[in-house]
């Protein structure tokens, strides 16, 4: 961890009344050094709520409610239903209920996150060559 993340992580903490001292760099070091990967998680969290988010931490399950599904990829209920006819989302059906299994549901997030990364890269490079983007 970075001299000047475990500063911010550590004022946050102590700001937020986590934990006191020395007990709060000794426990954020121990878990940290054992998840590295949360650090970016919790630096972000904690910069929220210092900013004044409100945060919403939720359990996901392994098929996801359709309504949910919909929130998770910030799409109306309306156009969630459309990719399921369409069948670019699997639905399973079970006790009533319907759901999205979640790894589907991640995948078509990463497939159309990097598809507008795509359609970005190109629109810049056709600005550029038109002589349109100035830095």
């Amino acid at each position: 961890m970075s001299p000047r993340s475990e500063l911010f992580l550590l004022s946050e903490a102590e700001r937020l009344h986590l934990r006191k001292g020395s007990e709060v760099k000794e426990y954020l070091q121990i878990y940290l050094s054992r998840f590295p990967h949360l650090l970016f998680l919790i630096t972000r969290l904690l910069s929220a709520l210092r900013r004044g988010y409100a945060l919403i931490i939720e359990e996901i399950p392994p098929e996801v409610p359709l309504p949910q599904a919909a929130r998770i990829l910030n799409v109306p209920y309306s156009f969630l239903l459309g990719l399921i006819e369409k069948g670019e989302l699997p639905v399973k059906e079970g006790e009533g209920k319907r759901g999205i299994p979640l790894q589907a549901l991640l995948e078509y997030r990463r497939r159309r996150q990097a598809e507008r990364e795509e359609a970005l890269a190109a629109l810049i490079q056709e600005t550029e060559e038109l002589g349109m983007y100035r830095e």
